[in-house]
């Protein structure tokens, strides 16, 4: 029998083009535990690829892009397919499901943590904050799913799960996504903390500083942490790395940007959002701030719901024709059995509404149904991004949203704030923790935080290394 615990890294550290897609391995006794299993976020790839056609089996051609790693023994062969280099590549989930015992843990439900999910076979149990797995469910009822389509299974925060010799549990961290959590991991050789993706400064900051102060309680021999907002000296300077209060755009508080919307929301003329449907904090920091500027906040019917079964309440919707919503919308929408429950529930308001009082209203409009803005009173309004897509000037339509803002007249706004913890704040959050030996990961310079670490390790990817006394000793790929 094997002893002692391997760990490798497929994906998630030490990339200065991506970030994201980080998956990681811990084995013991025949026993491995995956966590996260998500893709790379790559909008201009995504672009420049958007027309041309997925083929009949995708995995293996998501694997060949690189987009999903060849992890051993998590992919059931159907998927595969019967392309012997690949097979030769990618041992299939039957082919090492009698020797090794599978498991996967989600961190949070953001595409770079979890897309990939729906290709692990489904005999192997892919757990999810209990939270985080509710949320999931809803957002699969309106297509925002993964496929393909597998069972989950929702665990309790902090309730222990026992894994052959390892456990681990789901703590929760403060993110902008419903659920999150890092991971919290033992194996008789080593006890280690995942963060996942987190910040310091969202609507439950708190949150946060429970979560580092468990971590310290715990004494991890490994912290593997994000560092997503770490760049460049050039970009980031010594002295801004270090500020102890760097709360100003874009890490300020959730209220500070529900004040800022408030504000912008009292501008004359009709206004617009856009936002991401997973960040349910932002949308209720719109919503309070809306309600401030005495505007009525119409989102899209998928939303309504979302938000429906999440909170319990229906948002009223904007449909340009009330009387047949389905004018301005695909089959594949309004077909749907939870849209028809939209329409007989939400509050309907349509364009003729909008037309008459603009500025009684505040329309949420994701990118993709932009030109439903046409219908509607754009000049002398204001258009605020607030988290929605494109997420910034890395993505190529990012330049064209501008573009396409002005031409209905409005005014642009960037009105929001970090998802990740500002540079100081890694620090602070790093000091508190007190790991014996931290993992920069998720980060383009992972390097800028493993210097202020007592001690530090860079994995590379693919390879296996063992932990013996408390020491990792790489073993090969």
């Amino acid at each position: 029998m094997a002893t002692g615990t391997e760990l490798k890294v497929y994906r998630g550290v030490w990339n200065r083009q991506h970030m994201g897609g980080t998956i990681i391995q811990v084995e013991a006794e025949h026993h491995r535990l995956l966590f996260d299993f998500g893709f790379i976020y790559d909008p201009g790839r995504a672009l420049l690829e958007r027309d041309i056609r997925e083929r009949p089996l995708p995995l293996p051609d998501l694997i060949r892009r690189g987009i999903l790693p060849p992890v051993e023994g998590v992919f059931p062969s159907r998927c595969l397919g019967e392309q012997l280099s690949l097979r030769e590549e990618v041992l299939p989930y039957e082919a090492l499901s009698g020797e090794k015992k599978m498991m996967v843990a989600i961190s949070h439900l953001h595409l770079d943590h979890m897309a990939g999910m729906g290709w692990v076979a489904p005999e192997i149990p892919v757990l999810l904050s209990q939270p985080s797995a509710r949320f999931y469910d809803i957002l699969a009822e309106v297509g925002e799913g993964v496929g393909p389509v597998r069972p989950y299974r929702g665990v309790p925060y902090e309730e222990v799960i026992h894994h052959g010799p390892i456990r681990f549990s789901f703590v929760p961290i403060d993110h902008d996504v419903p659920g999150a959590a890092g991971l919290f991991i033992e194996t008789p050789e080593v006890r280690m903390v995942y963060t996942g993706d987190f910040r310091c400064h969202g609507a439950r900051r708190q949150v946060t500083q429970e979560f580092f102060e468990k971590v310290r309680a715990f004494r991890p021999h490994l912290l593997f942490m994000e560092g997503t907002t770490l760049s460049s000296p050039e970009e980031l300077p010594e002295e801004d790395l270090t500020r102890p209060d760097p709360l100003d755009p874009p890490f300020q508080t959730e209220g500070e940007v529900a004040e800022e919307l408030a504000k912008a929301f009292s501008h004359r003329g009709l206004a617009v959002v856009n936002l991401y449907l997973r960040n349910a904090d932002r949308l209720r920091s719109v919503l309070q701030a809306a309600e401030e500027a005495g505007r009525m906040v119409l989102v899209e019917p998928e939303w309504s719901w979302v938000y429906h079964r999440w909170w319990g309440f229906w948002l009223p919707i904007y449909v340009a024709r009330p009387d047949a919503p389905e004018t301005a919308l695909p089959p594949e929408v309004w077909q749907r059995p939870w849209f028809q429950e939209v329409l007989s529930q939400a509050p309907r308001v349509g364009a003729k509404d909008v037309r008459y009082e603009p500025h009684r209203f505040l329309i949420q409009n994701s990118f993709e149904n932009f030109w439903s803005l046409l219908d509607l009173p754009t000049e002398g309004g204001i258009y605020i991004h607030s988290g929605g897509t494109p997420l910034g000037a890395f993505d190529p339509r990012y330049p064209h949203l501008l573009q396409l803002v002005r031409s209905l007249g409005m005014e642009y706004r960037l009105l929001g704030n970090h998802g990740h913890a500002a540079p100081s704040h890694l620090l602070k959050v790093l000091a508190m923790a007190q790991p014996k030996v931290l993992v920069p990961i998720h980060s383009r310079y992972p390097e800028r935080l493993a210097v202020r670490a007592r001690r530090s390790f860079l994995p590379a990817h693919g390879v296996t290394y063992r932990v013996q006394a408390k020491e990792l000793s790489q073993m090969g790929r």
